[in-house]
C-alpha cells in the first residue's frame, strides 16, 4: 500500500511539474529515445562556413547516451566520420529512431551559400548513414536525392505508420524576389520505402505567399506529421505573422495548395511530436501570446500546446522557455526540436541567444528543458 502511494504521489508530481531546464557539459545535438527508452545524441564537429570552399579533414560524430530521461549523459564516444574534402557538415545530427530500432543520422554538407547578386542559388548535399546497434556503428554515409541544389536545414522527418520514411526540406528556386534581392525559398518533401536504402524526391514544389517580415522569403523549414495513415500534414515557415499549411492523401508524395493556419508566428519554424497516447504537443513562438506584445526580438519566447483530438482543438499555449534571463536585451530562443521520454515526460532542444556571449548559428548555445504533457492540458 505505501509503495503504491508513494508511485501515485510520484505521478503526480510529474504532471503537475513546471517547465525546468536541464544543465548538461559539452555539446549535445537533438535527442531521440531508442527503442530501450534510453536516449542518443549525435552531433560532429562543425567547420567554419568561412572555410566551406577549402578542403578539409574528416568531421568525426560523436554519440552521446542518457539512461535517465534526459538528466545526464555520457562523455562523447567516435562513432564515424564524415569524409573529407571540400564543404562542412552540419554540427546538429537530425536522428530518427524507426520502428525495428535502427538509428538514421542525416545531416546537410555546404558547399556554398545562396547569393542572388553573384548569381548564385547555393549548393548543399544531403547526407544518411544508418545504425542497426543503437549508434555503436553506422553504414557509410550516402548522399540523398532531394531534387533540388540547395537546402539550409533539416527539421522534420517522420516515419508513418507503412513504414515509408518521409521528409520535408526548403530550397531554393531560380526565382529573385523583387525588393529583397533574395531566391525565393520553395517547400519540398522525399521519401524512402526501403528503410532509407533509396530515396525519391516528392513532385511538388509548394508557395506561400510573400509578407512583410523577410529574412529569407518564401516558404521555409517545414514540419511533418501524421495525423492518420494517407492524411499528413506540412506546418511552414512563413514570413506573413503566421504558419502556412498543406495536407497530402499519399503518403507525401504530393500536397494540396498552401493556405494561412490558425497558428501566429514570426519567421520562424516549429516543431510538433506525436506522444505515445495519442496527443500532438506542438512548440513555436506564439507571438499572440506574449506577455507585452513584441517587446524584444520576434523569437524572445517559446511557447506549447497539446492537442487530444488530432489537431482539431489545441489547449492554451504556455511559454516553456528561454527559463534563465528570458527578458534580456537581444535574448530568444528557436528551432525547437522534441522528444517523448519514457517517463512520459517531453525533452523540448533549442537554440539560445542573449545569454552566453558569442552564441551564433554555428557556434550555438542550445539549451534542453523538461515539458510535462499534462501540465500543458491543464492550460486555462
Amino acid at each position: 500500500m505505501k509503495t503504491c502511494l508513494l508511485l501515485l504521489l510520484a505521478v503526480v508530481a510529474l504532471t503537475a511539474s513546471e517547465p525546468k531546464e536541464i544543465t548538461f557539459e559539452g555539446v549535445l545535438s537533438i535527442p531521440a529515445r531508442l527503442q530501450d527508452g534510453r536516449l542518443i545524441s549525435l552531433s560532429t564537429v562543425g567547420r567554419p562556413f568561412s572555410e566551406m570552399a577549402k578542403a578539409g579533414p574528416r568531421q568525426p560524430v560523436y554519440r552521446r547516451i542518457s539512461t535517465d530521461n534526459g538528466n545526464t549523459w555520457s562523455a562523447d564516444e567516435k562513432v564515424f566520420d564524415y569524409a573529407e574534402g571540400v564543404g562542412t557538415f552540419a554540427a546538429q545530427i537530425y536522428t530518427l529512431v524507426d520502428k525495428k530500432g535502427y538509428v538514421h543520422a542525416l545531416n546537410v554538407r555546404y558547399f556554398n551559400l545562396p547569393d542572388a547578386k553573384q548569381n548564385k542559388s547555393g549548393h548543399s548535399e544531403l547526407f544518411h548513414c544508418v545504425s542497426k546497434d543503437d549508434g555503436k556503428t553506422f553504414s557509410t554515409p550516402r548522399r540523398v536525392n532531394f531534387g533540388h541544389e540547395y537546402t539550409g536545414a533539416i527539421n522534420s522527418i517522420i516515419q508513418l505508420q507503412s513504414g515509408r520514411i518521409l521528409g520535408g526540406l526548403s530550397y531554393t528556386s531560380n526565382h529573385v524576389v523583387e525588393g529583397v534581392g533574395q531566391y525565393e525559398f520553395r517547400v519540398c518533401t522525399f521519401y524512402s520505402d526501403d528503410g532509407g536504402d533509396t530515396w525519391t524526391p516528392g513532385t511538388d514544389e509548394i508557395r506561400v505567399p510573400f509578407g512583410p517580415q523577410v529574412v529569407h522569403p518564401g516558404a521555409i523549414e517545414p514540419i511533418l506529421t501524421e495525423l492518420s495513415p494517407n492524411n499528413e500534414w506540412l506546418l511552414i515557415r512563413t514570413q506573413t505573422l503566421r504558419f502556412h499549411e498543406a495536407f497530402s492523401t499519399n503518403g507525401g508524395q504530393t500536397f494540396d495548395a498552401a493556405r494561412a493556419s490558425r497558428f501566429m508566428a514570426p519567421d520562424s519554424p516549429g516543431a510538433v511530436l506525436r506522444l505515445k497516447d495519442g496527443s500532438l504537443l506542438m512548440c513555436w513562438n506564439d507571438i499572440q501570446s506574449y506577455p507585452n506584445g513584441v517587446s524584444g526580438h520576434f523569437r524572445q519566447y517559446l511557447y506549447a500546446a497539446i492537442s487530444s483530438d488530432n489537431g482539431r482543438t489545441w489547449s492554451k499555449s504556455r511559454r516553456v522557455g528561454p527559463l534563465q534571463s528570458p527578458d534580456n536585451p537581444g535574448s530568444r530562443g528557436d528551432y525547437p526540436f522534441l522528444c517523448e521520454t519514457a517517463d512520459g515526460s517531453v525533452l523540448l532542444y533549442y537554440t539560445r541567444f542573449g545569454l552566453r556571449p558569442g552564441a551564433s548559428y554555428q557556434n550555438q548555445h542550445n539549451e534542453l528543458i523538461r515539458l510535462s504533457p499534462a501540465w500543458l492540458k491543464a492550460a486555462r
